[in-house]
């Protein structure tokens, strides 16, 4: 069954600030997700095993950016919550709690 991609609006704003080219790749493998669930590595992986939060991990020209997401109502739906630049060698625990933080808010229908 094809899953649903949604990026919450502070994330859609995040998106959009990114260069063409990375953002482009990160549509083309938000589409793998929706068609098949699931991405393995290198293009997806797990950043938070306690929260089930998940990176896209999109390149292009030597620049990384990632979308960290949350699969909603039994992995039908999948909420995309934070989109950045990825400028070190781990993904930064800053972007890690502010996933964090905006799936709480997820979960409390601020952004459904």
């Amino acid at each position: 069954m094809k899953k649903q991609f949604v990026l919450i609006s502070p994330a859609r704003e995040e998106m959009a600030e990114l260069p063409l080219e990375l953002r482009g790749e990160l549509w083309e493998l938000v589409g793998f997700l929706e068609e098949k669930g699931t991405l393995a590595f290198p293009q997806g992986r797990i950043v938070d095993e306690e929260k089930r939060i998940f990176e896209i991990r999109g390149h292009d020209d030597g620049q990384q950016a990632r979308i960290l997401y949350y699969y909603w109502n039994g992995g039908n739906l999948i909420y995309g919550l934070v989109v950045f630049v990825k400028k070190t060698k781990e993904t930064p625990l800053k972007e890690i709690n502010l996933a964090r933080k905006r799936l709480v808010q997820v979960k409390q229908g601020m952004w459904r």
